[in-house]
């Protein structure tokens, strides 16, 4: 009787971790502040992995997620990669198209200090445009790609 309870302990047991695990590979983070910002962030952020492959843990890659600022429900999704094993993804968030950026009047600070400079809104944002210019930045970004002399 006893080894039939463990039995079942053990089914038990084995369908509940893979139930956890399913569960707590799709929850997404969502993140209300940052190191450097001053208050809580204006937009919303969230972070998290998505699995690929066929199995959800073959592979998983991280991301960041800007909902619009502008209209959620009827702006395009914009998706971008940043390339290469180790380029992390908040390089683009805060260099190049993300609603936060580093206060690069505070570099000297940094070089003084030797901590990381604060964090500012980015008035002209990705996640502040219209569709319209949306789509008018990210062709002018496609035909700069597509014009550089690393591609010919």
């Amino acid at each position: 009787m006893i080894a039939n309870w463990c039995s079942h302990f053990h089914i038990i047991l084995l369908l509940s971790l893979a139930i956890f695990v399913q569960i707590s590979s799709q929850i997404e983070t969502k993140v209300e502040v940052l190191p450097g910002f001053e208050g809580p962030l204006p937009f919303e952020l969230q972070t998290g992995y998505i699995g690929l492959g066929e199995r959800d843990d073959d592979m998983q890659v991280f991301y960041y997620f800007v909902k619009s600022e502008n209209d959620p429900q009827n702006d395009p999704l914009i998706l971008w990669l940043t390339g290469g094993p180790g380029c992390s993804p908040i390089s683009a968030l805060l260099f190049q198209f993300g609603p936060i950026a580093f206060d690069v009047d505070d570099l000297d600070h940094y070089d003084e200090t030797g901590t990381l400079p604060n964090l500012i809104l980015r008035p002209h944002s990705w996640t502040k445009g219209k569709k319209e210019e949306c789509s008018e930045r990210l062709a002018t970004a496609a035909s700069i790609f597509l014009r550089s002399s690393s591609l010919r």
